[in-house]
């Protein structure tokens, strides 16, 4: 049997439920105070607005770049995934440095990121 433990919140006596290392009582506030509630962050407006047009984007790109543009050893040669070659900031949206690519391809690119930078497939 599990025996009381002082919360290290609140000081309350309870019983923990799924391990022993519990060490807050389970009370939401508890939880917060001791950091061990996971919070989700708030999307901006903005980003939703951004993200939205960047998947209708996405869809269209990947229709007219059907195949994966590097087919590396183990391609599945149908692109599945848009690699960004500048990093997304402020080309999130600009198609020109967009690359269609074969979920393998996409791994092996950030995988390697040297090999990547020589062959211009990172900038």
């Amino acid at each position: 049997m599990k025996k009381a433990k002082l919360c290290r919140v609140c000081k309350a006596p309870f019983t923990p439920k799924y391990s022993t290392m519990e060490v807050t009582c389970g009370n939401t506030e508890c939880k917060i105070a001791h950091g061990t509630k996971n919070r989700i962050n708030k999307v901006s407006e903005k980003k939703k607005k951004e993200d939205r047009a960047y998947y209708a984007l996405r869809d269209v790109f990947l229709k007219n770049h059907p195949q994966c543009k590097l087919n590396l050893q183990g391609c599945f040669l149908r692109s599945t995934d848009v690699h960004h070659v500048h990093r997304r900031g402020q080309n999130y949206l600009n198609v020109k440095t967009w690359m269609a690519l074969c979920r393998n391809c996409h791994e092996y690119v950030e995988r390697h990121p040297k090999e990547s930078r020589e062959r211009g497939w990172i900038a």
